[in-house]
C-alpha cells in the first residue's frame, strides 16, 4: 500500500476493525515488497468493509489497491478489486458507480490473465463477475435483476466451483423470494443445501443462515416449511462437524 494510504483515515478505521489474523496478513504483504500481495490483502479488507463494516472503507481499500498496481499487467487482479469496489457502492445505494465498476471488471475479465496476474488469483471468471453483479443488484434493491444475473452465473460456473456456486445460489434464492417467486426461491435453496454437503466453509455457513432467515421472511408457508426443516437439520449437522 502506498505510504500515504496508511495516513488515510478511512483505511486506518478499516484496519482497526480487522481481527489480528487479517491485519497480520496485511502487514506481511506490506513487508513482502510485492504490491500485488498488498492489493490482494486490501481486497479482503474490502470484503470486511461491505459485509460487516463501513462500505466506504471497501471503496477506499479497493481504490488504494488498484493505485498500488498501476505498473503491473494484471487485468484479473484489477477486475477482482473492481468487484469489491462495486459491492461497496451497492451497499451505499450508489447504482451508477456500482454498475460502472462492474462494467470495467467485465471488460478486464474478458481480456484474460495478464503477465503479472498472481497465480493465487484463481477465481476470477465471467461467472464470478456475473455473481458479483447479482449481489450488487440485490444490495441495490433490485431482486428481479439480481435473480437474472445469478441465473447467468450458474450457467457459466464450472462444476468444480461448487462452493462459489453454492454461495451465489444462496443469494439467488433470496433474490427470487424478494422478487415474489417463493416457489422458485425455495427450489433454488434446496439445490444450495444439496451443494453444501461436504463443503466446510464459514463464509458459506453465513450465506446459508441468511438464506434461511430470508425464507422465514419471504417464503410462502406451503413451500417454506419443508425447506426450513431441512435447513435447520443441515445447520445442526454443520455445527457439530
Amino acid at each position: 500500500m502506498p505510504d500515504r494510504a496508511w495516513r488515510d483515515e478511512a483505511v486506518y478505521r478499516a484496519l482497526a476493525a480487522w481481527d489480528f489474523g487479517e491485519l497480520g496478513a496485511l502487514r506481511a504483504a506490506h513487508a513482502s515488497g510485492d504490491s500485488r500481495l498488498r492489493a490482494g490483502a486490501l481486497g479482503f479488507l474490502a470484503i470486511h468493509g461491505y459485509s460487516a463494516g463501513d462500505p466506504r472503507d471497501a471503496i477506499t481499500a479497493a481504490r488504494t489497491a488498484r493505485q498500488a498496481i498501476t505498473d503491473h499487467d494484471a487485468p484479473a487482479l484489477n477486475a477482482m478489486l473492481l468487484t469489491r469496489q462495486a459491492r461497496g457502492h451497492a451497499r451505499l445505494r450508489e447504482e451508477r458507480q456500482a454498475l460502472a465498476a462492474l462494467a470495467e471488471a467485465e471488460e478486464l475479465c474478458a481480456r484474460g490473465r495478464g503477465e503479472d496476474d498472481p497465480h493465487w488469483l484463481y477465481w476470477i471468471s465471467p461467472g464470478e463477475i456475473l455473481g458479483q453483479t447479482g449481489s450488487c443488484h440485490l444490495d441495490l434493491g433490485q431482486p428481479a435483476r439480481a435473480a437474472q444475473s445469478f441465473a447467468a452465473a450458474r450457467g457459466v460456473l464450472s462444476r468444480e466451483e461448487t462452493r462459489t456456486t453454492a454461495q451465489f445460489l444462496s443469494r439467488a434464492a433470496t433474490a427470487q423470494m424478494r422478487a415474489g417467486d417463493a416457489d422458485a426461491g425455495c427450489a433454488t435453496a434446496h439445490d444450495v443445501l444439496t451443494l453444501a454437503e461436504g463443503i466446510r466453509s464459514a463464509r458459506l455457513d453465513d450465506h446459508l443462515h441468511t438464506m434461511l432467515h430470508e425464507t422465514r421472511s419471504y417464503g410462502a408457508p406451503s413451500t417454506a416449511r419443508d425447506l426450513l426443516d431441512r435447513g435447520e437439520s443441515v445447520m445442526r449437522q454443520r455445527a457439530a462437524a
